[in-house]
């Protein structure tokens, strides 16, 4: 079992890996004046200072979603913080701002030297998974999900197949981590067990939010499926390497 983490540490919420859920559980772990968020425009803010509490805002999400109506919805939600929010800081200054964790959709290119020593935990997903939640967000919010960077322009009648296969999506958990050594590396399917090994044990269960229209996952085609996990092998390769991680915890 992992020693509890020094406060304050890093969480790396790659997209589609439950980091909305996350941050719910460290929310009631720590507070939400604790838990720093990190804004589209690579800020960070207090969860205190936003105009939503974490699972206030997934209702209305759900509600946005189910009425077709997420793009405009993460466009108010998006005007909204930038008004509420008091004042934004970086990634360096959590130290001094009595910060116990912050997160977000922090690439390994956005870590400081002024953190490099800090605890870094993140979450990985069943790679498969994962590209099907991501290709269902984006296809919900019509490509204008602001962490999304690949190649290929926005069109409903894209494929996932096509979309699978997008070279600047390739090995998307993998290049999201990079050379960063992560303290604690939990699984999206088991998440109670990802906070009791940071030592986060008050939360007894993690919240599912941020679920969309189309998280289960369809039939695909053998052939498909092979040329997936070849295409994406670094990503199978970590995602087993925190499968084993977690039998040894």
């Amino acid at each position: 079992m992992a020693d509890v983490l020094t406060e304050p540490f890093i969480h790396i919420h790659i997209p589609k890996t439950a980091g909305t859920s996350l941050r719910a559980s460290y929310i009631q772990a720590f507070g939400a004046s604790r838990v720093a968020f990190l804004l589209p425009g690579q800020k960070l803010v207090k969860t205190s200072e936003l105009p939503f509490g974490t699972e206030e805002l997934d209702v209305l999400r759900r509600t946005a979603r189910e009425q077709h109506l997420l793009p405009q919805f993460s466009t108010m939600v998006q005007r909204m913080n930038q008004i509420k929010y008091y004042e934004t800081f970086e990634l360096a200054d959590i130290v001094d701002r009595e910060i116990a964790v912050a997160t977000g959709h922090i690439r390994h290119t956005q870590v400081p030297d002024a953190v490099a020593h800090l605890a870094v935990t993140t979450v990985v997903r069943n790679p498969l998974e994962r590209a099907w939640s991501h290709y269902s967000h984006w296809q919900e919010a019509a490509g204008t999900m602001w962490w999304h960077d690949g190649s290929i322009p926005f069109s409903e009648d894209v494929t996932f197949e096509s979309f699978a296969f997008d070279p600047a999506l390739q090995n998307y958990q993998a290049n999201y981590l990079g050379s960063i050594a992560c303290a604690t590396v939990g699984i999206a399917s088991n998440l109670e067990l990802f906070m009791e090994r940071v030592g986060i044990a008050q939360v007894p269960k993690v919240l599912q939010l941020n679920g969309g229209l189309y998280e289960n996952l369809p039939h695909f085609d053998p052939g498909f499926v092979h040329e997936f996990e070849a295409f994406h092998a670094a990503d199978y390769d970590l995602y087993q390497e925190a499968l084993e991680e977690e039998l040894i915890a």
